[in-house]
């Protein structure tokens, strides 16, 4: 079991000490810190303790993210000499209670969501869109250096994979985070729509059996989406707060995740997904509409006019890997036709990716 007493004392120490707290209070997950200096606490040093699962700024506090032991934690840094509040809500933040529902905020909120959902996966969406245009530069279609089925393509064809087929895995865990849930079960939901037995109802059944009924169900392939999942997510933080707000102590840890999931993964493949699958299916095939016709030119302009907040997002970054990566992939004629210097005089060795005799 965690040492509520060793946390408490390492959590204060890299807040700044109990003369940088003026107020502590708690709710059902998570310390609330007013602080002196709020310029004090290095947010990688306070994740970093053992029995810390996350920091927030929010309303005005430094929130440190302790899970169900929260009590027992804030107890003990009162023991420590610092001033307490007691326990609140956990919806009760400053920040939510005041927030207007005018069309310019309920923009900013969306757009602050999409930001920290998206701009941590930027990293990724580059280094995929990169291996793909190194095994496109090499392979066939650009140098023609290697054969399509050569090792290296397969490598580069791999880790693009691994970046955007496994997209709801990734986005689940950072709009958890980004909204304050649990990362892990947000991941674990974007698992959900790419599990092996699950997908394969795409390409047969109609639905699943409950108790003998059969309940017909939105199929779509849910590899590399974005959409789907991070409509998932602010349903699932809510359930997530709402739960754990009610139910008691001693069985939360166990069975407050359970029951979160439980009743999301219906919404999830139901609703929600199927949902963000069809305006995701939507928006690209108005584009691919528009591109195809007489007025293709008004595609660009669409495109520049939601530039914008595309860059406020983030997502411009990801669009510009896939670009690269289409670019790259979409030639007709290998480069190596025209440029038969670079054209090596014998097929290239390559290490093969089986053992050596």
């Amino acid at each position: 079991m965690a040492d509520n007493k060793q946390i408490a004392t390492d959590v204060l120490d890299a807040v700044g000490g109990k003369e940088n707290v003026s107020k502590v209070i708690h709710c059902a997950t998570r310390l609330r810190f007013n602080l002196v200096d709020d310029n004090v606490p290095v947010d990688e040093d306070v994740k970093a303790i053992k029995g810390v699962l996350g920091v927030m700024k929010q309303g005005g506090m430094y929130q440190v993210i302790i899970g169900p032991s929260v009590p027992e934690v804030y107890d003990e840094l009162t023991k420590l000499g610092v001033g307490g509040g007691g326990s609140i809500d956990e919806n009760l933040d400053d920040a939510p209670a005041k927030f207007e529902w005018t069309p310019k905020n309920v923009l900013d909120a969306v757009l602050n969501y999409l930001s920290g959902s998206v701009v941590p996966l930027v990293p990724v969406l580059m280094t995929a869109g990169l291996f793909k245009t190194l095994g496109a530069v090499f392979g066939p279609t650009f140098l023609n250096l290697v054969p399509a089925d050569s090792p290296l393509v397969f490598l580069c064809d791999m880790m693009y994979n691994a970046g955007f087929y496994f997209m709801p895995i990734l986005a689940g865990f950072t709009a958890s985070q980004k909204l304050g849930a649990n990362p892990y079960l947000g991941a674990m939901l974007g698992a959900a729509l790419l599990e092996p037995s699950f997908a394969a109802f795409v390409g047969g059944e109609t639905g699943l059996s409950f108790f003998g009924a059969q309940v017909p169900m939105p199929l779509f392939g849910y590899g590399q989406t974005l959409i789907p999942i991070l409509l998932c997510i602010p349903v699932f933080a809510f359930l997530e707060k709402r739960i754990n707000g009610v139910m008691p102590n001693a069985v939360r840890t166990v069975f407050g995740p359970f029951l979160t999931v439980l009743l999301m993964i219906p919404l999830e493949l139901y609703i929600l997904a199927p949902l963000g699958s069809m305006l995701g299916n939507g928006v690209a095939s108005l584009f691919e509409i528009i591109g195809n016709s007489p007025l293709g030119f008004l595609a660009i302009a669409i495109f520049a006019a939601t530039y914008p907040m595309l860059v406020l997002t983030g997502m411009h970054i990801g669009i510009m890997g896939i670009a690269i990566a289409t670019s790259a992939t979409s030639a007709t004629t290998p480069c190596s036709s025209w440029l038969p210097r670079f054209r090596p005089s014998r097929p290239p060795v390559l290490v093969s990716l089986s053992p050596s005799r």
